[in-house]
């Protein structure tokens, strides 16, 4: 009889003894899957708005270029004035460019090694997307030729150097696109375009690998 009492007795204990764990439990995983009201916002985050969402580059896509809203970049002046100071413009037929110790040895060059030559040193001092654009006119003598440019991007705003008896010319902003550019020469030079190409990076034949007509 004894041992049964004994044995009630600490049923009853082990139940006092879990029934508070129960509880602690039961409240503890309701605080866990309860999602948390969201914080108040405050005034200025309301008058904000939402967050914008980041740009994504769609495979084929292209991103806008967008303007510059700062000066022209002073170190583009320089150089500028550093291919004038140390190159002498020397008109040349041909597509053929100087590489880049041939025409620092010479000092001279046409369009064409100029082109190439400021395309080099603008990629190696960072303005990643340089190359050379070339496009193809019509004379006062109704003569077919073809002029040498240096496209390149700065920080968002796309710019060009090009090339004459003068020496080197910094463009500011062109534009937006190829079209754009195309019709800002056939305005300062008065001249005729008839079509436009690009230079793969780095070959010193400056002969576009294809044509893009050019009627406007």
């Amino acid at each position: 009889m004894d041992k049964l009492l004994e044995k009630n007795n600490l049923v009853k204990l082990l139940i006092l003894l879990i029934i508070p764990v129960l509880i602690i439990a039961f409240f503890v995983s309701r605080s866990v899957f309860i999602p948390e009201e969201p914080a108040e916002k405050t005034e200025e985050e309301i008058l904000e708005g939402p967050e914008e969402e980041p740009e994504t580059l769609e495979p084929g896509g292209t991103v806008e270029l967008r303007p510059n809203t700062e000066e022209t970049n002073e170190d583009l002046l320089e150089f500028q004035k550093f291919l004038n100071d140390n190159f002498q413009f020397k008109a040349k037929s041909g597509t053929m460019a100087l590489s880049v110790d041939d025409f620092l040895e010479k000092k001279q060059g046409g369009e064409q090694d100029f082109a190439f030559y400021a395309s080099q040193i603008l990629y190696e001092k960072g303005y990643i997307i340089s190359f050379v654009f070339v496009y193809e006119y019509t004379d006062k003598d109704s003569q077919k030729k073809k002029r040498y440019l240096t496209v390149f991007n700065d920080a968002g705003t796309p710019r060009y150097f090009y090339f004459d008896n003068q020496g080197a010319h910094l463009v500011s902003d062109y534009g937006r696109n190829f079209l754009e550019l195309c019709l800002h020469e056939q305005t300062r030079t008065g001249l005729k375009v008839n079509g436009y190409g690009t230079v793969i990076f780095g070959n010193l034949n400056l002969e576009p690998s294809g044509w893009e007509k050019f009627d406007y």
